[in-house]
């Protein structure tokens, strides 16, 4: 009688938050070293030097010998404590990220997109050059067709275009020295819109590799656990309202952050089946 062969589900881990993780492990399993395992190793030596005397030649021999002790400590994988770790806190029973409380750990099912920050980088210059063109013209005609141009493509107010333009030479420098980050677009099963920030080391292929898999599309079918982000609290300062106004027009330059959730994302995957 043929053997029944048994159903085997895989997790394939898309990203793992190489920091994050083993920290939270740590605080429950009291460290990440799973065992030490100490060595000692002989070590001995022959020294042996010629000698020449007045009258004849001899050899003087020493020997020396010393016990050298080493410790090894044994630590898992990254995809071993991942995998504790969500066992421990039982994803299962994780909320929603709507559900979740801030500061409070999620589970969604949903699709993902990754916005690198080389193509930040580069969206950021060529919208520097297109401001400083505005900001240089001479014809208002001109002018004001590139400010509606602008205004049309990254869904802005024209005022605020114009007020870019007008600011052009302090961004500039901003821009040449700001570091940009790559960051993660998910997509809920109930099109609830998730933002949050990624290392690229920490995803399990290159982000390259994705763009030439996937393209523009969004990667289907994955799960993310993650932490529900606090809400920002609006700055009252008023002495520095200008800086933080220009600030969030730099930002909705590549996104409009205010049509996202904020989280931060701890581990995305897939689940694989044997069959």
């Amino acid at each position: 009688m043929p053997k029944k062969e048994k159903d085997i589900s895989f997790y394939d881990f898309l990203y793992e938050d190489k920091q994050r993780i083993p920290f939270y492990f740590s605080q429950i399993f009291e460290g990440l070293t799973t065992g030490i395992e100490t060595l000692e190793e002989s070590k001995k030596s022959r020294n042996i030097e010629p000698s020449l005397g007045a009258s004849k030649s001899y050899l003087r021999y020493e020997k020396t010998s010393e016990v050298i002790k080493s410790s090894k400590e044994f630590k898992e994988p990254l995809d071993i404590i991942t995998l504790k770790l969500l066992e421990e806190i039982d994803i299962s029973k994780l909320p929603s990220f709507e559900k979740a409380e801030e500061g409070q750990l999620f589970l969604e099912k949903g699709s993902f997109y990754l916005v690198s920050k080389e193509m930040l980088k580069s969206l950021y210059s060529w919208f520097t050059e297109i401001l400083n063109r505005i900001h240089i013209a001479k014809n208002p005609k001109k002018k004001y067709e590139e400010i509606n141009k602008i205004a049309t493509l990254f869904q802005m107010n024209t005022k605020d275009v114009e007020f870019l333009a007008d600011q052009i030479e302090l961004l500039i420098p901003f821009i040449k020295n700001v570091e940009f980050e790559t960051f993660i677009i998910f997509i809920t099963e109930n099109n609830q819109k998730l933002l949050g920030i990624i290392k690229e080391e920490n995803l399990r292929d290159s982000l390259n590799s994705y763009y030439l898999k996937y393209g523009g599309k969004f990667i289907p079918n994955t799960y993310l656990v993650g932490i529900k982000d606090y809400y920002a609290q609006a700055i009252l300062d008023t002495s520095i309202n200008e800086l933080v106004e220009v600030f969030e027009s730099i930002k909705a330059m590549a996104i409009q952050v205010s049509d996202y959730d904020l989280m931060t994302p701890l581990t995305i995957f897939r689940i694989v089946n044997s069959s």
